[in-house]
């Protein structure tokens, strides 16, 4: 009976045009500020943690260090109704061109910030790297999680726009 129920909710909307769309998730923004100065604010969980919004990534533990490779922190990440409590990592510091945090676990994922300096200003991109989960969770995932997270990593951007403004 649930199944006959799930099946009616995905297939609602007609055809599943959502079966081939993104997975990733895909912010960016230009910032008047040089790629240094926003690399510095990333690479650091004490003034990384803040930029995120709260109904987004909470309960933050920062671990003995906040910085360099072995930098950890604990993380509850949450989009559309969906929580995960992961531990993150730097994995990956390229100088001031990018910054990747790997979230460690069997439901783990990679963000990465990109800094491409342009005009005098940098190109910041934000992006999460996600897998689609199968149906009848995928139709959810791109109609609520998706957006969700695209709305959690452009406030994050404003966030960084605001706090490199001070």
């Amino acid at each position: 009976m649930i199944s006959v129920l799930l099946a009616a909710v995905a297939l609602a909307d007609g055809p599943p045009a959502w079966k081939d769309a993104p997975a990733d998730v895909v912010v960016e923004r230009h910032l008047d500020v040089p790629p240094a100065v926003l690399a510095a604010r990333v690479s650091d969980f004490e003034s990384l943690a803040p930029l995120f919004p709260v109904e987004c990534a909470e309960e933050w533990a920062l671990g003995p260090s906040t910085s360099g490779s072995d930098a950890t922190a604990r993380v509850t990440v949450r989009a559309a109704g969906l929580r995960r409590r992961l531990t993150v990592r730097y994995s990956k510091v390229e100088g001031d061109r990018m910054v990747e945090l790997d979230y460690v676990g069997k439901k783990g994922f990679f963000t990465q910030f990109r800094f491409e300096p342009v005009d005098g200003g940098t190109d910041v991109t934000l992006i999460t790297y996600l897998e689609q989960p199968p149906w009848p969770l995928k139709r959810y995932f791109v109609f609520n999680v998706h957006p969700a997270w695209t709305s959690c990593h452009e406030r994050t951007l404003e966030a960084l726009a605001t706090a490199v403004a001070r």
